[in-house]
C-alpha cells in the first residue's frame, strides 16, 4: 500500500515538473531577442500609427515590411533606388522613403511615396543632394527631407564643404515648396508637433526651421562633435541629441543644453517613447540599447539588442522596440557582405538581458567593428532576473508537492470513524451473545 502511494506521488511530481519545464522553455523563448532577417543595409525604420507594420529601408534591395503581429517579413518593396531613410504619415496611409540615386545611375536623391494598403510606390519626387534623413509634420501636410550638398568655398584651393539642405514637400500636390540651407555637415532632422524642425549639424550647431521656413542656427556643442541623431519629446519641451558617447538634452524654448547624459557607448539612433518617460539610444560599440529616464536624465539600464545596432523605433503600445542591425561578414580579403536584420526587444527590463556597457571616454576603447559572427539565438538568458524567478517558482512547486503528499498520506492512513463505530458495535454484540450463552 505504501509503495503504491509512493509511485502515485512520483508520477504526479514528474507530471508537474514536466509542466513547469514547458512553461520555463516557453518563457525562455519569449524573452529571447527575436530577429527578423530583412537583408541589405538597414539604417533607419518607422512604425505605422496602429503599430501593425514596421517599414525598413534596406539599400539597393528596396524597403522591407515587417508584420509586428508575427514578426515575419511580410514583403519587400522594390523602389529601384538605394533606400535609406523613412517616415510614416500620421494618418498611416502613406510611407515616405528617401533614396539616393537610382541603382546604377547618378541622378540625385528622391522620395518614394508608398501606399500602406497596397505596399506599392505611387509617386516619386526628385530632389537635390544626397539623402540623410526625413521627417513629417504632425498634421501630415509637409515632409522635410534632409540631404547633403557639396559646396565650393575656395576656388583657388578647390576647397569644398558639405552643407545640409532641407527640402520641404507638400504631401497633397507632391510639389517642392522650398529648399533651405542648414548647417555644416548635417546629419539628422526631427520635427516638433508645433511645426518647428530641428537639424543637428556636425559642427556642433542646431538649425531651427520655423513653420514659415525661416532658419536660425545656434551653437550647442564643440566643433566636430559628430552628432548622430536627434529626437523631440512628445510635449515639444526637449530635444535629445546623440553624440558619439553621450546625449545632449536641449531646452526647445531657448535651444540651450540643460543636461548631458553620460555612461553611453557608441551612440547611433535615438527614439523617445510615446509617453515621453524614456529615451532609447542604440549603442553600436556594445551591441546594446541604453534606456534613459527623462525624469533624471540618467541611464536606467542597458540591454542587448543584436549586432551593430543602428536605428530604433518604439511601438505605440510601448511593449517592444525594433532595432536595425548592420550584421555583416567578410567576403574575400576586402569585401564586406551585409545581412541586415531587425531585432525585436521587449521594453520590460525584467524580460531582457541587461548588460554592463563599456563606458570609456577614449575613442580607442570602443569596438566599432561590424559583428561578423552573429548567432541569432544569443540571449544570455541565465543571467537575467527571469531565470531566477523561474528557478524560485520551480522550488516552490516542488515544496508544495511534498507537503501535499505528506498530508494525503496521513489522511489515507487515518482510521475511519465509521469503521471504528461498527467495530465497537460488533464487539459489544459479541460480548452480549457470549454472556447469554
Amino acid at each position: 500500500m505504501m509503495m503504491c502511494g509512493f509511485k502515485k506521488f512520483v508520477s504526479l511530481l514528474v507530471c508537474c515538473l514536466l509542466f513547469v519545464s514547458f512553461l520555463f522553455v516557453g518563457l525562455v523563448q519569449a524573452v529571447t531577442v527575436e530577429t527578423v532577417t530583412v537583408g541589405g543595409t538597414p539604417y533607419d525604420l518607422a512604425v505605422t500609427p496602429d503599430g501593425k507594420y514596421v517599414y525598413v529601408p534596406i539599400g539597393s534591395d528596396g524597403v522591407a515590411v515587417i508584420d509586428t503581429s508575427t514578426n515575419k517579413l511580410l514583403t519587400t518593396i522594390n523602389t529601384e533606388k538605394f533606400s535609406r531613410s523613412v517616415v510614416v504619415a500620421p494618418d498611416g496611409e502613406y510611407v515616405y522613403v528617401v533614396n539616393d540615386f537610382p541603382v546604377n545611375m547618378g541622378s540625385g536623391a528622391s522620395v518614394s511615396v508608398i501606399s500602406v494598403v497596397t505596399n506599392k510606390v505611387t509617386k516619386t519626387v526628385q530632389i537635390e543632394g544626397t539623402s540623410l534623413d526625413v521627417a513629417i509634420t504632425s498634421n501630415g501636410k509637409y515632409v522635410y527631407v534632409l540631404t547633403s550638398n557639396s559646396v565650393l568655398v575656395n576656388v583657388g584651393l578647390n576647397e569644398k564643404k558639405v552643407f545640409g539642405l532641407v527640402t520641404v514637400i507638400d504631401t497633397d500636390t507632391y510639389d517642392v515648396v522650398t529648399t533651405v540651407s542648414a548647417g555644416f555637415s548635417s546629419c539628422a532632422i526631427a520635427i516638433a508637433s508645433n511645426g518647428c524642425a530641428y537639424v543637428a549639424n556636425g559642427d556642433g550647431t542646431l538649425s531651427v526651421i520655423d513653420d514659415s521656413f525661416n532658419v536660425e542656427t545656434k551653437k550647442i556643442a564643440d566643433e566636430n562633435v559628430g552628432f548622430h541623431d536627434i529626437a523631440v519629446t512628445p510635449d515639444d519641451k526637449y530635444l535629445y541629441v546623440a553624440l558619439f558617447d553621450e546625449v545632449l538634452v536641449v531646452n526647445a524654448d531657448n535651444n540651450s543644453v540643460v543636461a548631458v547624459v553620460t555612461g553611453l557607448g557608441a551612440c547611433n539612433g535615438v527614439a523617445v517613447t510615446p509617453d515621453g518617460k524614456h529615451v532609447y539610444v542604440t549603442d553600436g560599440g556594445n551591441n546594446a540599447v541604453s534606456v534613459i529616464n527623462t525624469a533624471t536624465n540618467t541611464v536606467e539600464y542597458t540591454m542587448y539588442a543584436g549586432p551593430s545596432p543602428y536605428g530604433v523605433v518604439i511601438l505605440p503600445n510601448e511593449k517592444f522596440a525594433y532595432v536595425t542591425n548592420l550584421d555583416g561578414k567578410m567576403v574575400g580579403d576586402y569585401d564586406l557582405e551585409f545581412t541586415g536584420r531587425v531585432s525585436v526587444v521587449s521594453t520590460d527590463p525584467n524580460l531582457v538581458t541587461t548588460l554592463s556597457p563599456n563606458n570609456g571616454s577614449n575613442f580607442d576603447d570602443y569596438d566599432l567593428s561590424i559583428n561578423t559572427d552573429f548567432d541569432t539565438d544569443e540571449t544570455n538568458f541565465f543571467s537575467s532576473a527571469v531565470f531566477l524567478q523561474m528557478l524560485l517558482f520551480i522550488v516552490v512547486v516542488c515544496v508544495l508537492l511534498v507537503v501535499i503528499f505528506v498530508v494525503v498520506k496521513r489522511v489515507r492512513h487515518r482510521p475511519k470513524m465509521d469503521n471504528l463505530v461498527n467495530s465497537n458495535i460488533s464487539d459489544g454484540v459479541s460480548r452480549i451473545l457470549v454472556m447469554q450463552v
